[in-house]
């Protein structure tokens, strides 16, 4: 059997999604991937190299990290068994050590609540098609059936059209080094923050409606407190 023919059968076990308006369906990522989702991890831009590689090792040995929460990993193919689009989504990492000081509990309650759009990349040839909204709302969709309530993500502040990009998907896109900040509810209370380099911009979409935001101010700037997510 030839790798697209592989690549095909696993991609009839994993089960396809519906087709959008390229002819592209979204489905789970299967081990005969691994190569293609390299060469569209490589397109974009890693603060480490090997990343790509490393994440492509561990999608062909199907390895997931035993964590707290829910990971995707999604592929847009066409027709010919040709992957388009690449979506990696998991537990927001650095937002679940800042709950350290809360406990072991409300990490795990973070885990199944929010989750962190780690990468999205279209080939060159396709982007412009709606390719990409296409595969976020799909993640969405699965994170909204697991009663997740929001989706979290950043991107280098010198990609300024990412900005636009993200807003089209209904994100709010927040200032150059701007922390998001999620009110932790009582009894155990508090607001804890997801920080982030100056040379990065953080940006967060609700997955339901109840979700919505609370400004705080001081002397030197007025900031937005996410509620009602935990």
């Amino acid at each position: 059997m030839g790798r697209a023919s592989r690549r095909k059968a696993e991609a009839r076990r994993a089960g396809h999604r519906n087709t959008n308006k390229s002819g592209h369906q979204v489905r789970p990522a299967v081990p005969g991937d691994a190569r293609r989702i390299v060469e569209l991890l490589d397109l974009a831009e890693w603060g480490d190299p090997a990343t790509p590689q490393v994440m492509g090792t561990a999608i062909a040995m199907d390895l997931h990290v035993p964590t707290p929460g829910h990971s995707v990993r999604l592929v847009a193919q066409d027709d010919h068994a040709k992957l388009g689009a690449v979506l990696l989504a998991g537990p927001p990492d650095e937002w679940i050590q800042g709950l350290a000081r809360f406990g072991v509990p409300v990490q795990s309650h973070m885990a199944r609540r929010v989750v962190d759009l780690e990468m999205v990349v279209v080939a060159e040839e396709l982007r412009g098609r709606g390719l990409g909204r296409t595969i976020v709302n799909h993640a969405i969709q699965e994170y909204r059936k697991r009663s997740y309530r929001l989706m979290s993500g950043s991107f280098y502040a010198h990609l300024p059209h990412l900005e636009g990009y993200y807003q089209q998907l209904g994100f709010t896109v927040l200032d150059p080094g701007q922390p998001l900040l999620l009110r932790v509810p009582e009894p155990v209370g508090g607001v804890v923050s997801y920080p982030a380099e100056p040379t990065m911009r953080q940006m967060w979409r609700p997955l339901v409606p109840a979700v919505g935001v609370t400004p705080i101010s001081d002397a030197h700037q007025t900031l937005q407190v996410i509620d009602n997510v935990l």
